[in-house]
């Protein structure tokens, strides 16, 4: 991706997830106060606009997401990341689905960009790509700050990688 063009969209928010909002579990697992935290309610889509199209290889994710901490309560956040789709043109291949247990589809579906893998390559791009979607926000860990609530400071800039369209 060295000659490639790339811009960053930054996300720099403040969640508080509590269970009575149904985003987010917890469980007494020998005291660890494990939890986990699904947010597919809040999106942010970016449109793409301009004199050319451009075709998408690639996306980034760097950043932190950490709990705020309140007098001597606070989490540890194991792992986190964002859903994102491309919207635009995917290659297109012959073919049908003999069995689909599963529902798999071949079209533009969203992508995952986790801490433990914050990097995801196009070997063919999205071609005249038209909007970019960051969606389902999803973090789990240990040590909730209060019963049944946790408050996470999110950091997470996403580079985009592209170059113009013909």
């Amino acid at each position: 991706m060295d000659c490639l063009r790339s811009f960053t969209i930054t996300i720099d928010q403040v969640l508080n997830f509590t269970t009575a909002g149904t985003n987010v579990r917890v469980w007494n697992a020998a005291t660890g106060n494990a939890w986990t935290v699904l947010d597919n309610v809040s999106e942010s889509r970016f449109n793409v606009q301009g004199f050319k199209n451009i075709n998408v290889f690639g996306v980034k994710m760097q950043g932190y997401c950490s709990p705020i901490i309140t007098g001597t309560s606070g989490a540890i956040v194991e792992d986190f990341g964002f859903q994102m789709v491309f919207g635009g043109q995917s290659p297109i291949l012959g073919g049908d689905f003999t069995v689909n247990t599963y529902g798999a589809v071949i079209s533009n579906q969203p992508i995952n960009l986790t801490k433990f893998n914050s990097k995801f390559e196009f070997s063919t791009p999205i071609q005249s790509a038209n909007f970019i979607e960051i969606g389902t926000f999803f973090a789990q860990g240990f040590g909730y700050q209060t019963l049944n609530n946790i408050s996470l400071s999110i950091n997470a800039s996403f580079i985009v990688y592209y170059d113009f369209e013909g």
